[in-house]
């Protein structure tokens, strides 16, 4: 992953990870978190690698979509590479946790119906991230 980090910083001055897990909506025994109900989305920040912009978009394209939204919680941070870790802004990097429930009858594994519908709300995210990016960093003047 640093070594794909190191190649986007190189190519375009930033980086952005996307950090996407999904949870179960009934908090494991070991979880400190077990509050109920569990948000369908949670996203995960952290102070120097997530700017408020980011966190804005992502929490409000969520709800906007009518899901319910928790930050750092029941999950919180998200991935950076050790080697920018605190060392880089312009690695940027947001965790999305996705409720199972929403896609998944979670006793069998099976995707629900709701999967696709999902996974191209994520998909379409990840596009506005990317224009939202190219907004900010790429601004050029004449």
């Amino acid at each position: 992953m640093e070594s794909e980090v190191s190649e986007a910083l190189r190519g375009n001055d930033v980086a952005l990870i996307v950090d996407c897990h999904s949870f179960p909506s009934v908090a494991h025994p070991f979880e400190s978190d077990g509050a109920i109900p569990r948000p369908d989305i949670c996203i995960g920040t952290d102070r120097y690698h997530t700017p408020d912009d980011l966190l804005e978009l992502v929490q409000s394209y969520f709800l906007e979509k009518g899901y319910s939204v928790a930050i750092n919680s029941p999950y919180s941070g998200t991935y950076v590479p050790l080697y920018y870790y605190q060392r880089n802004k312009k690695c940027l990097s947001i965790m999305i946790e996705v409720n199972r429930s929403l896609y998944m009858d979670e006793a069998t594994g099976e995707k629900l119906p709701s999967f696709e519908n999902i996974q191209g709300q994520i998909m379409v995210l990840l596009e506005l991230m990317k224009e939202s990016l190219s907004k900010i960093y790429f601004t050029t003047t004449a």
